[in-house]
């Protein structure tokens, strides 16, 4: 709760900017959906399990 894990997601959107790239995703688990949401991901397709925990497809686009 101190900010670093925004601070992390910021910095992997500049890589990302920097990259060319024009949207990134990952595999959230449904405790951490909240978090992406705040930070601009939008969740996508069904719950899914992963690891044994269920998880969320979410993703990021770089043009805004």
């Amino acid at each position: 709760r101190r900010g670093a894990g925004r601070q992390l997601v910021e910095r992997l959107h500049q890589s990302a900017r920097d990259a060319g790239l024009s949207e990134i995703w990952c595999h959230a688990q449904l405790s951490a959906q909240n978090f992406y949401s705040v930070l601009g991901y939008k969740a996508e397709g069904s719950i899914f399990e992963e690891a044994g925990i269920d998880h969320v497809t979410m993703r990021y686009s770089m043009v805004k």
